[in-house]
């Protein structure tokens, strides 16, 4: 019993570690990963992945240039203007909000008439 009991213990002890993927790279609170998958002809290929008003990937033939490109990534990220970060919709519809307030906005005459204090 004990004999069946080593040979399951070296066998689990034995297994290859775990991958290192995926990779995180830190600029400040941004955070980009680096994953590493397999195409369907066999070539590995490495993504880029972050979060900027959607997910976002970006595709590497080799790990240096993606490792590059996330260093790169995660420092933009971490110094853009917040209005970077809004989608193609809500930049639509801020321009269409500003267009209707006119080019004065909120701040008129007109927007005093519609508080109620």
């Amino acid at each position: 019993m004990l004999r069946n009991f080593e040979q399951i213990f070296v066998c689990i002890c034995m297994q290859t570690p775990r991958s290192k993927f995926p990779i995180t790279v830190k600029s400040g609170s941004s955070v980009v990963k680096i994953y590493a998958n397999k195409r369907g002809d066999g070539r590995k290929i490495f993504q880029v992945g972050w979060y900027l008003g959607g997910r976002r990937l970006k595709q590497f033939n080799d790990l240096p240039s993606a490792k590059d490109f996330a260093k790169k990534k995660a420092n933009d990220l971490r110094i853009q203007k917040s209005s970077e970060s809004l989608t193609r919709n809500q930049v639509l519809e801020y321009s269409e909000a500003k267009r209707l307030c006119g080019n004065g906005g909120l701040s008129g005459d007109g927007s005093k008439s519609f508080l109620p204090y």
